[in-house]
């Protein structure tokens, strides 16, 4: 990750001594992989993508304008998204299903700290 985005690239054994690249840059906030390694969890202004490391092809691409947090399942088959709620009605804590970018779960929730998240 640097200033220009996230890329993904393939490690040692390198070829002509240089890493392979599998996924060319893609603008970010923040990424992170899933506990297994399997996946990668990058976070856009517009919302987050998710890839698979192994193909490094986008699994799905989820539309959350303002995110702030974002967490993998221990399994890696759900997403956990957070943005500040405009109202109480706002169903802003959101768990996604990984595969398919479908919302399961949504709720409303004030605020949020990194010892309860």
């Amino acid at each position: 990750r640097g200033p220009e985005g996230v890329s993904l690239l393939v490690g040692p054994h390198f070829k002509e001594g240089e890493p392979a690249v599998k996924l060319e840059k893609v603008s970010c906030n923040s990424a992170k992989f899933s506990d297994d390694g399997s996946k990668l969890l990058v976070t856009m202004e517009s919302g987050v993508g998710i890839y698979d490391c192994d193909g490094a092809t986008q699994i799905c691409s989820i539309e959350v304008p303002g995110v702030i947090s974002v967490a993998f399942s221990p399994r890696g088959k759900f997403l956990q998204t957070f943005r500040r709620p405009s109202n109480s009605q706002d169903k802003n804590l959101v768990l996604w299903d990984v595969q398919s970018g479908a919302a399961v779960y949504q709720l409303y929730q004030k605020n949020i700290s990194k010892a309860t998240w």
